[in-house]
C-alpha cells in the first residue's frame, strides 16, 4: 500500500511538473508569437511608409513634368501672340498711314 501511494504521490508530481512545463512552454509560445506579430506589424509598416514616399517621388515627377510641359506650352503661345501683335502693329501702321494720307494729301 505505501508503495502504491509512493507511486500516486510520483505520478501527480510527475502530472505537475508536466502541467507547469506545459503551462511555460505555452507562455513562452504567446511570448514568441506576440515578438512575432510586432515584428511583422513593423515590417509591414515601413514597407507602407516606403511606398507611400515612392509614390510621392513618382507624383513630383509626374507634377515637375507637366510643369515643364506647361511652361512649354506657354513660351509657344507667347511667340504665337507676338507675331499676331507685330502683324496687328502692321496693320494697324499701315491703316493709320492710309487714313492719315487720304485725309490730308
Amino acid at each position: 500500500m505505501a508503495n502504491t501511494v509512493k507511486e500516486v504521490k510520483k505520478a501527480e508530481n510527475d502530472a505537475e511538473s508536466l502541467i507547469e512545463e506545459a503551462e511555460e512552454e505555452k507562455q513562452e509560445k504567446i511570448k514568441e508569437g506576440r515578438e512575432e506579430k510586432e515584428k511583422i506589424l513593423e515590417e509591414t509598416e515601413e514597407e507602407q511608409e516606403e511606398r507611400k514616399l515612392e509614390e510621392i517621388e513618382e507624383f513630383k515627377k509626374e507634377l515637375e513634368e507637366e510643369r515643364k510641359k506647361i511652361l512649354e506650352d506657354s513660351k509657344e503661345n507667347k511667340e504665337e501672340i507676338k507675331t499676331k501683335a507685330r502683324v496687328n502693329k502692321d496693320d494697324a501702321t499701315d491703316f493709320l498711314e492710309s487714313k492719315f494720307t487720304e485725309d490730308y494729301f
